[in-house]
């Protein structure tokens, strides 16, 4: 049960806010829209295959629409910015304290991104998370109105040498594709 919640806690401004707005686009199609309208790298957008068990999923998913990893370490945005210190469930925008030095001061054992087995969208191969600062944010089309400034962290942290990679949360994509983890 507590996996349920912590997947709805990740997922609820997607629910709350993409109510009614179901996509109705191919794998490459979507691909093409996030390409196109964030101007990102295809390759690192990215599926969690159903390779990863729903257990390792809520157990390693920081409650965060934006996340950093390095190896077996991580932290997210909200903790960052000091929200998770006055409430452990928060989710939502946090976008104060976010520089890689910050970044680098607060990555911690615990949530493990590295056991995830991610796939491209691009052409289904393997992604390998590296042992170097990476950005991921968790992306679903249904937030494109109010997720523009995380977009803009990624760019900013990339000129900076942090990589960055985009997970893909919706269903309507993720059921299309044999192999890839979904609600469906």
């Amino acid at each position: 049960m507590n996996l349920f919640f912590k997947i709805i806690m990740l997922l609820f401004p997607a629910i709350l806010l993409g109510q009614g707005a179901e996509i109705k686009e191919t794998p490459e199609e979507y691909l093409n829209h996030i390409v196109e309208t964030w101007n990102v790298d295809s390759n690192k957008i990215v599926y969690i295959s159903n390779e990863t068990s729903m257990v390792d999923l809520a157990q390693n998913l920081h409650n965060s629409v934006l996340s950093f990893t390095k190896g077996e370490l991580s932290t997210s945005a909200e903790i960052l910015d000091g929200r998770r210190e006055v409430d452990e469930s928060v989710c939502g925008l946090a976008l104060n304290n976010l520089n890689v030095e910050n970044v680098e001061e607060n990555l911690k054992d615990g949530k493990d991104y590295t056991k995830f087995h991610l796939k491209k969208l691009a052409d289904n191969t393997d992604f390998n998370l590296t042992d170097s600062t990476t950005a991921i944010l968790i992306y679903s089309k249904k937030m494109d109105y109010v997720i523009q400034d995380y977009f803009k962290v990624l760019e900013e942290f990339a000129g900076q040498g942090v990589d960055y990679v985009i997970i893909t949360f919706d269903n309507e994509i993720t059921s299309q594709i044999p192999g890839a983890l979904n609600n469906g």
